[in-house]
């Protein structure tokens, strides 16, 4: 589940709306230890997006 996470996070790096949706989707559907993974993941894949700790929602 977290490859496919991570998949769909790359689909939708080109609308920062997109990503953050999906980003909050796939932290609900994830395991704890598996969110805080995409969490670092998505902070070092993506540096310009708004990336929010798991379990912390955010907007852009």
């Amino acid at each position: 589940m977290l490859h496919y996470c991570k998949m769909i996070l790359g689909i939708m790096s080109i609308d920062t709306q997109l990503f953050v949706k999906e980003l909050n989707k796939a932290y609900c559907r994830l395991s704890p230890d598996q969110a805080h993974e995409l969490y670092e993941w998505s902070k070092k894949t993506y540096p310009h997006m708004p990336i929010n700790q798991p379990g912390k929602m955010i907007r852009a």
